[in-house]
């Protein structure tokens, strides 16, 4: 779950990891958590299970990251980044899509992290950046480093979409040595009084990769987790943190440089790990994790700092405890809270909100027997030497339509880079944002842009601006249909050699003004097809409104024609304001004869488990002429 506060949104996000995989998100459609939602649904590339997803939230897209496997889930088939359209998903548009570029597994590329946005925006154009770390003891080239990458997607004309390394396999940003080996499998955190052990998954980084822009330079601030003991077996492994804070000055285009680094792991026995890290306003640090050691330390959330002012190289204050664990968890499973996440309230930009999970007495009534069954702790602080951020200003006001005058709803009102508000169904908007001076602009399909520049914005303050947009046609083809019914046509709803068929195709204006005038053009490149009436007039559609054409086209097969053969059509539209197209194929194929039954050679076993199925061959010979319809029957047993 994730805020998105440019625009006073909520984005939850779920996988379904069944084929076709699903990755299914919901995005708010005003700021109240509790309300209504839109929701999308959308089916994962290539068939690649999308494990382990994370995302970030951005002026132009919502990003995500995920470590791609095959349809079995038995091999790792490398990573995949995805932009969705935030623009869309915020009217609940439901085109929205997502752009995608594939990493394959023999790049070696995974556990990757999208940036995640807190405080003002980025420099406008800037790209989303991803992330991901290198070790020596992974066999990279470069060393112990960090690779970082740029994702620009253009949603307009997707194939003109980047995604950029910014450093290089060989060449990653150097940082301090490290070793982020683990006992093997995934047992590596002790606890009192059992031996079942906890997951580090140390291999990875962990979220979230947070963006903040301080107008004089701009931040990233990571985490992960890495062996401070001496060696890698679960006598000798200890866990600690490592953080890091990249800067860069002057925009894009310039690098990335690490300004603060270090790994957390005070002289003791205890186990650091599962961090999360982020900063304020005033640029102090933040780190909650999840502590544990087979002694006396159940698993518990403790957070530790630094100010900005602090020295370089490490946590200057100190450690707190938010919550005492008191509890185990006795699944030999291990696995433990990789989605912690430490984020900063937008409405102060202070205080910080830091959720995992731990372990403590009484368990809950509804665990019972269970292994694993821990509770959720959300705990907030801030630093005192952080100044609350300045009351952010609002911009409101009402869309209309310039033609009709009537109010607009499902409008975006974008102002600066990202800040946005959608207006209702009275064409009410309003855009919390930052004092300051903004350009701003409208998006609705069916609406040309309204813009406004200079709009200054008090402090704390309101200010009111109203947009009249012009409406333009935007007609949407529908499914097409055909008769056989008519005068040439034999009756029989399959269309057939030397046979005429009227087709209707009916059209929709999702626009905001009425197309007038329109002439719709009927072809084809099908050999031995024919369209002998080829034009026919649809007048005029308004706004809501479907219209169809004012007779049937017709198109004729020929004698020569051979059934079962695709008929390809296009179809298009011209109107006074614009033209529109779109591509249809017709089925065809005579079902006339006895049907011929042939069966297969069975029974064939199913496997249980296996997505793969069984393959079943049925052999088909001594036919003569067209097939016009094959059924095929199945037993199955268990």
């Amino acid at each position: 779950v994730l805020y998105d506060h440019l625009a006073d949104r909520w984005m939850i996000s779920q996988f379904a990891l069944t084929s076709p995989f699903h990755q299914c998100i919901a995005i708010s459609q005003t700021g109240d958590p509790t309300g209504a939602y839109y929701v999308y649904d959308f089916i994962m590339p290539g068939n690649n299970a999308n494990d382990y997803p994370h995302f970030g939230v951005w002026p132009d897209a919502y990003y995500m990251t995920d470590n791609q496997f095959n349809a079995s889930l038995t091999a790792f088939t490398g990573a995949g980044v995805f932009a969705y359209d935030r623009s869309k998903m915020l009217v609940g548009d439901p085109t929205a899509t997502y752009i995608y570029f594939d990493q394959p597994a023999a790049l070696g590329i995974g556990g990757q992290l999208p940036s995640d946005l807190d405080g003002p925006p980025p420099p406008a154009g800037t790209g989303n950046i991803f992330a991901m770390f290198t070790a020596n003891e992974f066999g990279d080239p470069g060393g112990d480093g960090m690779r970082l990458w740029e994702f620009t997607p253009d949603f307009d004309t997707p194939a003109n979409s980047t995604y950029t390394e910014i450093t290089t396999a060989a060449a990653p940003i150097p940082v301090l040595p490290f070793d982020p080996n683990s006992p093997t499998g995934r047992g590596d955190v002790g606890q009192p009084g059992t031996t079942a052990r906890l997951d580090t998954i140390s291999d990875r980084l962990m979220y979230r990769l947070q963006y903040r822009n301080f107008g004089t330079h701009e931040s990233l601030v990571v985490n992960h987790t890495v062996n401070v003991g001496t060696g890698i077996t679960t006598a000798t492994y200890r866990a600690g943190v490592r953080y890091y804070e990249l800067r860069r000055v002057g925009g894009p285009g310039n690098p990335w440089t690490i300004h603060e680094q270090a790994t957390h792991a005070p002289a003791d026995t205890v186990n650091r790990w599962m961090a999360s890290a982020a900063l304020d306003r005033a640029g102090n640090l933040a780190v909650g994790f999840s502590v544990s050691d087979s002694i006396s330390v159940f698993p518990g959330i403790r957070v530790a700092g630094r100010l900005a002012g602090d020295p370089p190289g490490g946590l200057a204050q100190g450690e707190g405890t938010i919550i005492a664990g008191s509890r185990v968890q006795t699944s030999t499973g291990s696995r433990w809270g990789d989605y912690s996440m430490m984020g900063v309230d937008p409405v102060d930009d202070c205080t910080f909100w830091f959720t995992t999970e731990y372990y403590s007495t009484p368990a809950p009534p509804t665990c019972g027997a269970a292994t694993q069954c821990w509770q959720t702790r959300i705990a907030s602080f801030r630093y005192p030497t952080c100044a609350a951020a300045p009351l952010p200003g609002t911009i409101q006001g009402r869309v209309t339509n310039s033609i009709t005058g009537q109010a607009v709803g499902g409008v975006v009102v974008q102002a600066g880079n990202g800040y946005a508000g959608t207006t209702d169904s009275t064409g009410n908007y309003s855009v919390f944002i930052p004092g300051g001076t903004f350009d701003m602009t409208t998006i609705k399909t069916g609406y040309s842009a309204g813009t406004a520049s200079g709009v200054v914005v008090p402090v704390g303050g309101r200010v009111t601006r109203n947009f009249q947009i012009q409406g333009v046609p935007d007609l949407n083809l529908a499914a097409l249909s055909f008769s056989d019914a008519g005068p040439g046509g034999n009756n029989n709803g399959v269309i057939d050699i030397d046979e005429c068929v009227a087709v209707t195709v009916p059209a929709t204006n999702d626009g905001g003004a009425p197309a007038t005038s329109i002439v719709g053009t009927l072809s084809s490149s099908t050999t031995n097809v024919t369209v002998p009436t080829n034009v026919q007039s649809y007048g005029t559609i308004n706004p809501g409104a479907a219209g169809s054409p004012a007779a049937p086209f017709i198109v004729q097969t020929g004698t020569n024609f051979v059934p079962g053969t695709p008929i390809s059509t296009l179809l298009g539209l011209v109107a006074t304001e614009g033209s529109w197209s779109q591509s249809y194929t017709l089925a065809t194929g005579s079902p006339a004869g006895a049907p011929v039954p042939f069966a297969a050679t069975g029974p064939v076993p199913i496997p249980d488990n296996n997505p793969a199925g069984a393959t079943l061959n049925i052999p088909v010979a001594g036919l003569a002429g067209p097939i016009g319809k094959v059924t095929v029957s199945l037993r199955i047993t268990h």
